[in-house]
């Protein structure tokens, strides 16, 4: 059992690496910024997340993919006011960006903002299921 979890864990520390060169590598790509932020939050690092998504979001053009990722580290680390304002950044950017719009549903609903979520409309989402 031991050696399983040495190996997730030279695993994540690869990911992260590969994450980090990528972003050496193109530093204005909204992507690869994102894929950061994500690893990061694996990691157990989602405030170190945000606080580098933050500054993405800031430097450059206006992306759904960097406050889609930001609002999933803010959230990963307890902001969820900010976690929502982020994931509704993200889908006025991109309406069609499903993740986008499923973060806003679960930010929502863990918040108890009930009124907001019922005059939300649903029907996209029943076609998944």
């Amino acid at each position: 059992m031991r050696w399983i979890g040495k190996q997730e864990t030279r695993s994540a520390r690869l990911k992260l690496e590969l994450a980090r060169q990528a972003v050496a590598r193109r530093p204005d790509d909204p992507a690869a910024l994102a894929h950061l932020g994500q690893q990061l939050i694996e990691d157990g690092a989602a405030e170190a997340a945000a606080g580098t998504l933050q500054a993405a979001v800031i430097a450059l053009p206006p992306s759904a993919v960097l406050h889609l990722a930001l609002a999933r580290a803010l959230n990963a680390f307890g902001e969820s006011d900010a976690a929502l304002a982020e994931a509704e950044r993200a889908a006025a950017l991109e309406p069609e960006l499903r993740e986008a719009q499923r973060l806003r549903l679960h930010l929502l609903a863990l918040m108890g903002k009930t009124k907001q979520l019922a005059a939300y409309d649903l029907a996209p989402f029943a076609a998944e299921s």
